[in-house]
């Protein structure tokens, strides 16, 4: 696999747009991903462990098991191969964001990165299907819709 080195955010941005399937070797304090749309198989290993590298999403439809009907427009970043693998990084958001893994397989390329998890919020879009399909075994969709919508009213009255 190709390896290219980058020192600068503008170096990276170049990168991104014009190759793919490369690992990317950020020899710098900070870098952020400016557009999911550029990823296409990359690995990201930091020059030392504290390098920051933020994520920004767009948004979405969550994937969260605890999400109550269709929560829509969150920040999210489903990299589904974009990003193959992170190393020796510090990965955080500017805002909260939804990071969201086919599988857990796909999330250990992760492994040796740290992520800001105050910021960040690791979801697995394989589990999430198998717990609602799971869930829809004994009640109808309006029975489903009823539930949430209770839910919700609960939730609002009282709060915590």
């Amino acid at each position: 696999m190709k390896t290219m080195t980058v020192k600068t955010q503008q170096q990276l941005n170049q990168v991104l747009a014009e190759e793919a399937f490369i690992t990317i070797i950020l020899d710098g304090d900070e870098f952020s991903i400016p557009d999911q749309k550029l990823l296409t198989g990359f690995t990201f290993i930091g020059k030392t462990p504290t390098t920051l590298l933020k994520l920004v999403g767009a948004p979405g439809y969550s994937f969260c098991k605890k999400s109550k009907g269709d929560v829509h427009d969150i920040n999210q970043l489903a990299p589904l191969g974009g990003i193959a693998a992170v190393k020796d990084v510090y990965i955080t958001s500017e805002s909260t964001l939804e990071l969201a893994f086919q599988n857990r397989e796909e999330y250990r390329n992760w492994g040796s990165a740290t992520i800001d998890r105050n910021k960040i919020n690791i979801v697995f879009i394989d589990e999430t299907m198998d717990y609602l399909i799971e869930q829809g075994k004994d009640k109808s969709p309006a029975e489903r819709f009823v539930d949430d919508l209770f839910e919700d009213f609960i939730d609002s009255v009282f709060k915590i």
